[in-house]
């Protein structure tokens, strides 16, 4: 699937903030006034979906 196809249902800002963590995990450095602190909630958030926690059964959450 063509990656521009993937985005087509995804509202413009959501694909722009997948654009930026992938900047941002490319290496690209961000800096503290490139975004609004809005879009660094959002892009928090973002992180948080593509990240979750690790759950180890035994010791329970892990960061």
């Amino acid at each position: 699937m063509c990656p521009k196809e993937r985005h087509a249902d995804l509202h413009p800002y959501t694909v722009k903030l997948l654009r930026i963590r992938a900047m941002v995990e490319g290496g690209y450095p961000l800096q503290a006034d490139d975004l609004t602190p809005d879009e660094w909630m959002d892009l928090g958030e973002i992180k948080k979906l593509f990240n979750p926690p690790l759950i180890c059964p035994l010791m329970g959450r892990e960061k």
